[in-house]
């Protein structure tokens, strides 16, 4: 069986950053229900730029002693940044790489003797694991940032629709 080419396959940097926030959250309501076993917590799922709002000014010191909500607003802040970077087209893919792989590293930090660390491997996702190992080589190869796949389909439909009621008149 062969593999796809890289230069075959087109990276949706919207949904990818969505579900790597959408993790992000997840591990923390986890370990605050882990920490708080007698309260029910309810919580709505975000959507859009209330994800990067969350990412940017969540005040976790409401809910974690100083060094735990440190370390995980140093993570949160460290993604924050990478979502940038893959904003900016002038972003340099080889430096990108060592970004995604600090952000790993900072990710999978382990416990040290009373301080807990971060998350284990296991709590790696697929989009994780694409973006840290992959996406700066998209990059490399096609010599240009890709619009969201999701982007491209929209335009096509309004370029459609456009000519199609158009063409009647």
């Amino acid at each position: 069986m062969s593999m796809i080419p890289v230069e075959n396959i087109i990276f949706d940097e919207l949904h990818a950053p969505e579900q790597i926030t959408d993790r992000l959250w997840e591990l923390m309501l986890a370990e605050i229900q882990e920490n708080a076993r007698s309260h029910v917590w309810k919580y709505i799922s975000l959507m859009g730029d209330d994800k990067k709002t969350v990412l940017q000014f969540f005040n976790l010191n409401l809910l974690f002693k100083p060094s735990r909500a440190e370390l995980i607003h140093k993570l949160w802040n460290g993604f924050y940044e990478l979502y940038c970077a893959l904003q900016n087209k002038n972003t340099n893919p080889a430096q990108l790489k060592q970004q995604f792989l600090g952000w790993l590293t900072l990710f999978l930090t382990p416990s040290q003797a009373y301080v807990r660390g971060l998350y284990m491997p296991n709590r790696i996702t697929p989009y994780m694991h694409a973006l840290v190992y992959y996406k700066w080589e998209f990059l490399e190869k096609h010599k240009r940032w890709r619009k969201s796949a999701i982007q491209e389909i929209i335009e096509y439909e309004n370029r459609s629709l456009y000519f199609n009621y158009n063409a009647h008149f």
